[in-house]
Parts: C-alpha cells; structure tokens; sequence
C-alpha cells in the first residue's frame, strides 16, 4: 500500500455559519436532565454561545470541538425535541417542569 491509501483523514468541522441558529440537546446539571439550547452565535475567543430555550437568562459557551460529541443537533418537532444522534425523544412539558 502507498503511503497515501494510509493516509489519516480528519473531517472539517462545520462551518460557524451551518451551526448558528440550530438547536442543541445538552445535559443539564442544575436539573440533571437534558436542556434544549438555541445557538445564538459566535466568537472565536470562547467558542458558540448557547441560549438554553425554557431560561434563556442560561447561557453557556460551547467549543467547536463538543459541536457532535457533547452537544448534539436537536430537531423541534412541535410538541417534542428529537435528537437523532441518541433517538431520544423530550417533551416540552418535561422542560418546562421545575422552572419558576
């Protein structure tokens, strides 16, 4: 084999653009459950900037490198969030639960 057919191929992270915007399931540790965050931007001293939906005085800061591993996509699905990555499926009842 040629060194190139052994070569190491590292994917490209997505574009800041692709990430901005798109909802992300994370733990939570103040609820021990999973929140939904909204990504709300982005900058490149601290990484993406996080809104969790239901308490949006929440914000985190993500790296790019927990974007898929940590954080994953989550699609709003009207009366639940579904995260494709885990097949987890969370109701927007359960979030709303425990805050106030």
């Amino acid at each position: 084999m040629s060194s190139e057919q052994n070569a190491v191929v590292t994917p490209e992270p997505r574009p800041v653009e692709a990430i901005i915007g798109l909802f992300f399931a994370a733990p939570s540790f103040e609820r021990i459950r999973t929140e939904i965050y909204y990504c709300d931007s982005y900058d490149r001293s601290v990484g993406y900037l996080m809104v969790n939906v239901n308490a949006p005085a929440d914000h985190r800061t993500v790296s790019s490198h927990a974007i898929g591993h940590t954080w994953l996509q989550a699609e709003d699905r009207g009366h639940h969030w579904w995260v494709a990555a885990t097949h987890l499926r969370i109701e927007k009842s359960e979030l709303l639960e425990g805050l106030g």
